[in-house]
């Protein structure tokens, strides 16, 4: 019998629904889902600190014959305080975070209606929100890849970093290669949240990335502001708000199957996604509340002995 639950029974990606996306498409549909919570939680914690949040047409979207000299954003951030926004973001000290030279990571217009989230300055006089301070993408499956979408969106992310804005790229696609070239200097993740700092320009600047894989809880962020100014932010909880909003988990996840493409995991990825399924499967078996509480504790059975414990389950 199928398993499903409102509640993403993961502690971080649900692999389930990304494969699913991944192998049947779709993915539109929990792009803009998760764009406005994103935006809606970064804007509730950023508010009280003098910053607001906007929604925007991405780098995703741009047509072939417009004017890229404005480029619009998933998700932009503003800071209300016009003579704070003056300042330069400094560059961080995050020791959770890998760092690499931006320089070393990046590769020397696309049809695909997605979102972004912006963070801006503007004027607490005004009305108008003014320059954009950080620049947030959520990637779609199509601009990943050596296809065309991705490789103007290389170009259009070149071009912003330039620019001098701080760049942030979310890739929760763990079968396509990254966008970045310098990837092979970093420890290997199944998920990636990069914060790229071009400051003073981009061959001085820093790329922190933030990685996790299979059933990992979602790292905390640290995004950087004007001046001084930093947010630590949750991605986990827009994430999930998102996934359960849509009701994403009744229609397309079940946890007593294997999740589409199960082979493009790692082994160590597999091992933890079949015991996250034998979790919620005897959880469900015991008429547990599955969408209640936290996600439920799991074991750490090595993949073979969890396939076999998996197959007695379904």
């Amino acid at each position: 019998m199928p398993v499903h639950s409102i509640k993403n029974q993961y502690r971080g990606i649900n692999a389930h629904l990304h494969s699913y996306y991944q192998a049947e498409g779709g993915w539109a549909e929990f792009h803009v889902a998760h764009i406005v919570s994103i935006s809606t939680a970064l804007k509730a914690a950023l508010f009280p600190l003098g910053y607001t949040v906007g929604i925007q047409s991405s780098l995703q979207i741009r047509r072939l014959f417009e004017d890229d000299r404005h480029p619009e954003s998933d998700v932009l951030i503003y800071d209300l305080d016009s003579e704070r926004a003056r300042q330069s973001a400094s560059l961080l000290a995050v020791p959770q975070a890998a760092t690499l030279s931006a320089i070393k990571l990046l590769h020397p217009l696309s049809e695909k209606p997605y979102q972004a989230v912006t963070i801006h300055r503007r004027d607490t006089s005004s009305s108008t929100r003014g320059e954009p301070i950080v620049w947030i993408e959520l990637l779609s499956p199509s601009n990943k890849g050596k296809g065309h979408d991705a490789q103007v969106y290389r170009e259009k992310r070149q071009e912003l970093l330039e620019s001098g804005i701080t760049f942030m790229e979310i890739d929760y696609l763990n079968e396509t290669p990254s966008t970045f070239h310098g990837i092979d200097q970093l420890p290997a993740h199944t998920y990636r949240i990069y914060v790229i700092q071009p400051l003073p320009g981009i061959e001085d600047g820093i790329a922190y990335t933030y990685g996790f894989n299979a059933d990992d809880p979602i790292s905390p962020v640290v995004i950087p502001l004007s001046g001084q100014d930093r947010l630590e932010f949750d991605f986990y909880i827009p994430y999930t708000r998102a996934y359960e909003d849509a009701l994403l988990g009744l229609e397309f996840v079940d946890y007593a199957e294997l999740p589409l493409h199960f082979d493009r995991y790692t082994l160590e990825d597999q091992a933890r996604i079949v015991n996250r399924m034998i979790a919620v499967l005897e959880a469900a078996q015991r008429s547990d509340d599955l969408n209640a509480g936290t996600p439920f504790s799991t074991g750490d059975l090595p993949l073979d002995a969890a396939l076999e414990k998996l197959k007695m389950l379904q």
